[in-house]
């Protein structure tokens, strides 16, 4: 079984384009990681830029080329992005059975390794996108599963489990801003795609400014959440009691 993943919308040319255009690595990178389940295997790279990386790799034998992660880093009033957009084609099927778990992680670090901020959007509350897509050739064995997983601020936002040639809606939520900006991260996982398969995959991770008067929910704190279990505690109490005494009145 052989391999080959890439990102077929960009390539090297479009790297250096980007660099000619202005596009420079004064302020971090993106770091990418590759995993196929096995952390001996794991593959971490960083790109000279914050905008669009590119990449190459093996895992186990497996040949893998990522060419190009992009974002609009540090983010526009309109919104800030993440993209990841795959092709993985096993070009030496070995029988019947299934690729292992895939995963693509996308961050962009600083030169010390610390998650970057984006600044824009600006506002107090956030709302996050999760979306992935995913074509393969309708003679091939649909089998598997496609799913983003977006991270800002430490808000979690799965997107949902697309089966392989399947569809589904982008999940939202919404995320408080800092001062200082946001982080944003995105994890690719492809699940037990048949061997042989040829796949492309497309994943988005997007911020814009919450809707106006939007809130957060409101997660209780744990003093209240003490204060609610010491009150069901005293209420249970309470109706043990009670029918202790009507038993007793009845003897």
């Amino acid at each position: 079984m052989q391999l080959r993943i890439s990102y077929p919308q960009f390539s090297a040319a479009a790297f250096a384009i980007l660099l000619a255009l202005g596009v420079q690595p004064a302020r971090g990178a993106i770091r990418f990681t590759i995993s196929d389940g096995n952390p001996a295997d794991t593959q971490v790279f960083t790109s000279p830029s914050n905008n669009v990386g590119a990449f190459s790799t093996s895992i186990d034998g497996i040949e893998l080329v990522a060419n190009v992660i992009s974002s609009n880093y540090p983010g526009l009033a309109s919104g800030a992005n993440l993209v990841q957009a795959i092709n993985i084609n096993d070009l030496v099927p070995s029988g019947p059975g299934t690729l292992p778990t895939l995963t693509f992680t996308a961050e962009l670090i600083d030169g010390l390794g610390n998650l970057l901020l984006f600044t824009a959007p600006s506002s107090a509350i956030l709302q996050v996108t999760s979306d992935v897509t995913n074509v393969e050739p309708i003679f091939q064995s649909p089998s598997g599963t496609t799913q983003n997983i977006t991270t800002v601020n430490g808000v979690i936002l799965p997107s949902a489990v697309v089966p392989i040639n399947g569809a589904a809606p982008s999940n939202q939520t919404l995320a408080a801003n800092t001062p200082n900006g946001f982080t944003m991260t995105s994890v690719v996982i492809l699940t037990g795609a048949s061997i042989g398969t040829s796949l492309s995959i497309g994943a988005t991770s997007a911020v814009v400014a919450g809707p106006e008067g939007a809130e957060l929910p409101v997660v209780p704190e744990p003093a209240s959440l003490l204060v609610v279990g010491l009150g069901g505690a005293a209420l249970a109490l309470f109706a043990a009691k009670r029918r202790r005494t009507k038993t007793s009145l009845l003897r």
